[in-house]
């Protein structure tokens, strides 16, 4: 029940978003255009279309690439590996309003948070008709897809097209850079520094804390 998790757990920051029985941590920003990731205007991608989409990802599986109506996502989970255990205890997503791009993060403060992250997050998928991601076919969907029926809720994510950014990133830059992760694809190619960036393998560990401990300080 809601009323188990200490108080202190709801320190961190955002607003309670859910039913009355369940709940998560919501938060979200609005990036203003002209707003720059590295050297590069993140509004470019409106401009991007669907014949220059079959060419980076040589293929055709994205018949009308409209950025206008993507979704783009990111997860954080309790293991760098999936498997049926792996929860994504927070999930990124980002779209565009006009030029503005808007970020929206939903966050587990326990386990039993999931089904509110999850309905949450069918919301903003019923109203895109694309995914945008990196690593996302081979990692962030199928998790979000396994969830969804590990909880007995819709997946609504199964008619939109789905664009893999990494996919792109090895087609063109895997003999120029040491590899494509996406730290050193924004380092070498977008010019894009991070400060104060927590190793990935770190993270669920420090989740873990935090929902044994209660101490906010354990999430940046």
């Amino acid at each position: 029940q809601k009323n188990s998790i200490p108080t202190s757990k709801q320190l961190i920051g955002g607003t309670l978003i859910g039913s009355e029985d369940n709940q998560c941590l919501y938060f979200s920003e609005i990036f203003s255009h002209p707003y720059f990731y590295g050297e590069v205007p993140i509004s470019d991608a409106l401009h991007f279309s669907t014949h220059e989409v079959k060419i980076s990802s040589a293929g055709d599986e994205i018949p009308d690439f409209n950025a206008e109506k993507a979704l783009f996502i990111d997860t954080e989970t309790t293991s760098c590996f999936g498997g049926t255990g792996t929860v994504a205890f927070l999930v990124g997503i980002g779209y565009f309003v006009g030029k503005d791009f808007h970020l929206e993060q939903f966050f587990m403060r326990d386990y039993d948070d999931e089904p509110a992250l999850l309905k949450a997050l069918d919301e903003r998928i019923q109203r895109a008709s694309l995914f945008i991601g990196y690593n996302s076919k081979c990692f962030d969907l199928p998790l979000l897809r396994n969830r969804y029926l590990m909880n007995r809720l819709p997946f609504h994510g199964e008619t939109l097209s789905h664009f893999d950014l990494m996919h792109v990133a090895r087609r063109f830059w895997n003999r120029r850079l040491s590899d494509c992760s996406l730290s050193t694809v924004e380092r070498y190619i977008l010019h894009a520094k991070r400060y104060g960036d927590i190793p990935g393998a770190l993270i669920p560990r420090l989740w873990l804390n935090y929902i044994e401990t209660g101490i906010s300080s354990y999430i940046p």
